[in-house]
């Protein structure tokens, strides 16, 4: 749209656009007409009714019953106009029609991912097909954003841990703008992109460019590399819940409520297993909080829909899903796992046990959990691997947080075969473990206690313990301001960080000190200024002084020279004036160095008093200085009985 070929609103691309845009000008028009209707009225009135002289009074006014209805009952049918229609546009917009092609964004700092049920992902731009209903799951990976198309009149908040959703129908094709109409950082400004409307037989063409599978394909992959589908069975008969057929059906949980099962109640599932148990179920699934990226939950929401004849996964999705499922092992399954939902790493650096590689692996009791970690090697080398969730709680320091460890301890033959204290930080997340090896390696041998159940209880149990003993966190902490530091902070940021509370400490002990010392110095100054005054005071009549002094001794000698006698009564008198006249200004100058003296003496009482304050000063700032400050480490326990085991068992790690 545009006035006088300036463009001033972008197109009306959208079914809705033109209901968006009539509502708006409606509104817009009518807070103009009365806006310019009340203006005008107060002038009119103004000057119609002002007062024309000095004694006038105002004519008594009784009111008018009907145009106190009239101003009352217009203004409330416009309001409740604006409200009906405005609630009709609204719900239009917030109801997709049920057979709605639907995508997934992902809003990130500061780009927009776009995932097609079908597999094509885009970044920053998104292809759409004209005169079809498109429905966008919107979420968020770090902050709040909000998707914005200006040429379909639609946007939603972009919100963490929440899933949203908004839809349009293009009517047009064409490229059009996509925002964030929501401030998110620095480059918020840089966060655009365009969307662009293709007709059918167009859009048909550019989805059939290629993919690595559908959506749920990537889920399926992942759910299997995560080792989920050894729990939730097809038979329901496994330590979770059967995800078949449940999408869109209410469950019961332990504690008697109920939920339905949708995009949200999914991903609070996986990211915080522990909310909502389903009855007849233990709380034995581990958090994947933290483990899993947003497009990999959002791949593993579609999978689990697909399951559900009713998902509206549609068949394709649902037959790729099926496939992804049965092909644990496959590489494309592998790999389709590993963009959806990790990213890869080398394994950690730890001696290989010793001995001799072995062509496959060994048979191991099915109660024992078996993992493959990534890499690269010749030969796969048998670790423990041990994650938990550790959470530590003091109140007196401010500590309240929770972190995920993964660690690595080899398996030797020996009385005691699995030593914790040797455990090191394993270089990989959970999401990257496999429960097939995937790549054709040989194995080292496994030492025997590794294949006794029993001695996997022991060590979990021995795991448990090792974590709430020894994954403490050392904080510092200032003893004066009992400030400290918050976890993984490094002294040097906590000092910057702590010279902002020492600062106001100080501000606070200087304004003291100045307090103090202000009505001192403000007595000085006093005295300093009526010195100088004093000064000026002598020094001006010793001026006058000698000014009349002069002016005597002149009138003398010339009485003097100039009179009919030398000597005479008047010139006598003139003398005698003249010589008080010098010994005044004998008196006045011993008075201009008195007052001198004193102006001296308050201005070195001054200047002494203020040097004294500035060394107090000094010697407050550096007390308070944050470089120098003393700090106490101190130890941070995990909190009793908060320590969540997520996972032990053994893994395959590939060494050279």
């Amino acid at each position: 749209m545009s006035l006088f070929g300036v463009p001033i609103f972008p197109e009306q691309s959208s079914s809705f656009a033109m209901d968006v845009d009539v509502l708006y000008f409606f509104i817009v028009s009518v807070a103009a007409f009365f806006s310019l209707l009340i203006a005008v009225l107060v002038i009119v009135f103004g000057l119609k009714y002002r007062r024309r002289h000095a004694g006038e009074v105002g004519a008594r006014i009784e009111g008018n019953l009907a145009m106190e209805l009239l101003w009352s009952v217009i203004p409330t049918v416009i309001a409740m106009v604006m409200f009906g229609w405005g609630a009709s546009v609204y719900y239009h917009l917030r109801r997709p029609p049920d057979e709605a092609m639907h995508i997934y964004a992902v809003g990130k700092q500061w780009m927009w991912k776009f995932q097609h049920l079908e597999g094509q992902r885009e970044i920053n731009e998104l292809h759409v097909p004209m005169g079809r209903p498109i429905r966008i799951t919107v979420t968020s990976e770090d902050v709040i954003h909000s998707l914005y198309f200006p040429a379909f009149r639609t946007k939603i908040d972009a919100i963490p841990g929440r899933y949203q959703e908004l839809w349009f129908e293009a009517t047009k094709p064409g490229t059009y703008h996509i925002f964030c109409a929501e401030y998110c950082g620095t480059n918020h400004s840089g966060m655009i992109g365009s969307v662009h409307v293709l007709e059918p037989a167009a859009y048909q063409t550019w989805l059939a460019g290629g993919s690595e599978g559908s959506l749920a394909d990537r889920g399926g992959a992942l759910f299997q590399q995560l080792a989920c589908n050894t729990c939730h069975l097809d038979t329901g008969q496994g330590r979770g819940p059967s995800l078949g057929s449940i999408w869109g059906t209410t469950v019961q949980l332990s504690d008697g409520s109920t939920v339905v099962v949708d995009e949200a109640y999914v991903r609070e599932s996986i990211l915080n297993s522990q909310a909502k148990v389903v009855r007849g179920f233990q709380p034995l699934m581990p958090t994947f909080q933290g483990l899993i990226s947003e497009e990999g939950l959002v791949a593993l929401i579609e999978y689990i829909r697909s399951l559900s004849p009713t998902g509206g996964a549609g068949g394709a999705g649902a037959a790729g899903a099926a496939g992804a499922a049965g092909a644990a092992g496959a590489a494309g399954a592998t790999a389709a796992a590993a963009e959806a939902g990790r990213v890869e790493q080398a394994p950690p650096g730890l001696p290989a046990p010793p001995g001799l590689p072995a062509p496959s692996a060994p048979v191991l009791d099915p109660a024992i959990a078996q993992y493959f970690a990534p890499g690269t090697g010749s030969r796969w080398a048998p670790y423990l691997v041990g994650a938990a969730r550790v959470s530590y709680s003091n109140a007196k320091l401010d500590v309240d947080e929770s972190r995920d460890i993964v660690v690595v301890t080899p398996i030797v033959d020996a009385p005691i075969a699995v030593d914790w204290q040797h455990a090191e930080p394993a270089d990989f997340t959970i999401a990257d473990l496999s429960r097939a090896p995937g790549e054709h390696r040989a194995f080292d041998p496994l030492p025997s206690a590794a294949g006794s159940a029993k001695k996997h209880t022991q060590w979990a149990k021995a795991f448990a313990q090792w974590v709430a003993q020894s994954q403490t966190v050392e904080l510092l902490q200032s003893a004066r301001t009992k400030t400290v530091s918050r976890p993984d902070e490094s002294e040097r940021d906590f000092r910057v960080r702590l010279e902002l509370t020492l600062r106001e400490h100080r501000d606070a002990e200087m304004k003291t000190v100045r307090e103090r010392y202000g009505s001192k110095l403000a007595t000085l100054e006093d005295r300093v200024r009526r010195a100088e005054a004093a000064v000026q005071r002598e020094q001006h009549q010793a001026s006058e002084s000698k000014v009349q002094a002069g002016v005597s001794m002149a009138a003398t000698i010339f009485g003097a020279i100039l009179g009919r006698k030398a000597v005479s009564a008047t010139t006598l008198g003139r003398a005698t004036t003249a010589a008080r006249g010098v010994g005044r200004i004998g008196r006045e100058a011993r008075d201009v160095e008195r007052a001198a003296a004193e102006l001296r003496t308050q201005q070195e009482k001054h200047a002494a008093l203020t040097r004294t304050l500035d060394e107090e000063l000094e010697a407050i700032g550096a007390r308070w200085d944050a470089r120098h400050e003393p700090l106490a480490r101190v130890l941070v326990k995990p909190r009793r009985g908060s320590t969540t085991v997520q996972l032990v068992g053994l893994v395959w790690i590939p060494r050279p």
